[in-house]
């Protein structure tokens, strides 16, 4: 076997053997708080959470209702289990359902509007898993190894029979599912915008991206990106999905509706999550200074906290202005590693990212595995940092909570210490303008 194939079989072996057989045996770990786990519920497909379909829900009947009191003073600020946080954009997935075809043809089939938004998810998984090999197959065509990039037959199928059970076993994408989460659609969209920017495909990439916005607009820095590096056609595509559907939805929902979202934006900014799945800036800084409990979800947000608050915008500054300016003094400006960087940095940047919102790390790591494996010089030192990463940012480790209550709770953030390995590693890559890199001027 090439080099490639036995680092894919060994990260194999330690997700779906070591780490499960490590967590259980040796520390107790129930088995449910693995994430090999929500692999077999995912495959099952039964049981699964309603996280974003039911306050989705809630809203667009609230809102069809015609009450007097706007949709999020009731449904975010005086609802306490459920709480609607999403742009009112987001509600016209759940319009589509009420089209009359469709009601038409889901009441023939028996499946109600959550069992639609849950298979829909579950086909998104397979989706983004089929573009995550596609990438990793066009980067690893384009490696600068031909031993590397030229594996025999029986190879090629352990390799993409590994990278199906990465896939598969990549906590933040199938929790995401099973959890009933609508991030699992933006890791899909991510994968696709991504196999589409290497593609020459800008324009498709920017409608992607677009879409992802206006279900939560933690993606909208990626514009200014693109007019930085003077991609029209993305930022005309990106900008006119945006501004089309934002009417549709003015009109579907109403001004007042998105005017009230800005208070949202507003009251979460101010005070972020400490609760330890988020693994954004903001969620590490409330746990280091114990502004809250790290261990149990409560139904009100983080106390306001000027040092978390600061921190918060000063991070996303530094992190979205670095990704903006830092890779133009590359010749490679605007390739797939460039918008990988933008990316990461506006999920890293939010003020509340769960676990499962680190779910496009996928196809990035599609991207720098093949690399890993060339005999690049270069990589001797990060190739260590890299598997560490995808093993820390792959995983749910909730025994790191013991140390919720001691000076090394940052280890509860495992999430983002990966993701800001990652960014390293991407910003050395970009900065190098390393000719093994995916660029969206060679194909």
């Amino acid at each position: 076997m090439t080099r490639l194939t036995k680092i894919l079989v060994f990260l194999t072996f330690i997700s779906i053997v070591l780490l499960p057989t490590t967590l259980i045996a040796l520390f107790s770990t129930p088995i449910e708080k693995i994430s090999i786990y929500h692999t077999f519920e995912f495959f099952r497909f039964g049981g699964w959470k309603t996280d974003s379909w039911v306050p989705m829900k809630m809203a667009f009947k609230y809102i069809q209702d015609k009450n007097q009191e706007n949709v999020y003073e009731r449904v975010f600020f005086q609802e306490r289990k459920r709480k609607f946080q999403y742009p009112p954009s987001a509600l016209l997935i759940i319009r589509a359902l009420h089209f009359r075809p469709v009601e038409y043809l889901s009441r023939k089939a028996g499946l109600s509007e959550i069992h639609i938004l849950n298979l829909i998810t579950w086909g998104f998984v397979f989706l983004t898993a089929y573009f995550v090999i596609r990438i990793f197959h066009w980067n690893l065509a384009h490696n600068v190894d031909p031993s590397t990039a030229k594996p025999l037959k029986g190879e090629q199928i352990l390799q993409i029979a590994a990278m199906l059970c990465l896939s598969f076993t990549f906590y933040p994408l199938i929790f995401g599912c099973t959890r009933g989460q609508i991030q699992t659609w933006i890791s899909f969209a991510t994968a696709f915008s991504l196999w589409c920017w290497i593609r020459e495909r800008k324009v498709i990439s920017g409608i992607l991206l677009g879409i992802t916005c206006l279900i939560k607009p933690v993606y909208f820095p990626v514009v200014f990106w693109g007019l930085l590096r003077k991609e029209w056609n993305f930022v005309f595509a990106f900008l006119a999905t945006v501004s089309i559907f934002l009417l549709v939805s003015v009109l579907s929902f109403g001004m007042n509706e998105h005017f009230h979202f800005l208070s949202v934006l507003s009251y979460i900014g101010l005070r972020g999550e400490t609760y330890y799945p988020n693994q954004s800036i903001n969620g590490a800084l409330n746990r280091l200074l114990g502004n809250g409990d790290s261990l149990e979800f409560s139904d009100h947000l983080a106390p306001a906290h000027p040092v978390v608050y600061w921190g918060s915008i000063i991070g996303f500054c530094v992190f979205i202005l670095s990704a903006l300016i830092v890779p133009l003094r590359s010749r490679e400006k605007g390739n797939v590693i460039d918008l990988s960087i933008i990316l990461l940095s506006a999920v890293i940047t939010s003020i509340i990212a769960w676990d499962h919102y680190f779910g496009m790390l996928l196809p990035i790591y599609a991207m720098l595995i093949p690399l890993a494996a060339s005999s690049d010089s270069s990589w001797k030192f990060k190739q260590f940092w890299l598997y560490a990463s995808y093993l820390l940012v792959s995983g749910h480790f909730v025994i790191l909570n013991a140390l919720a209550h001691t000076n090394w709770n940052i280890m509860q953030s495992y999430v983002l210490i990966g993701a800001l390995l990652v960014l390293g590693i991407l910003y050395s890559l970009q900065c190098r303008a390393n000719r093994g890199i995916a660029t969206a001027n060679h194909d």
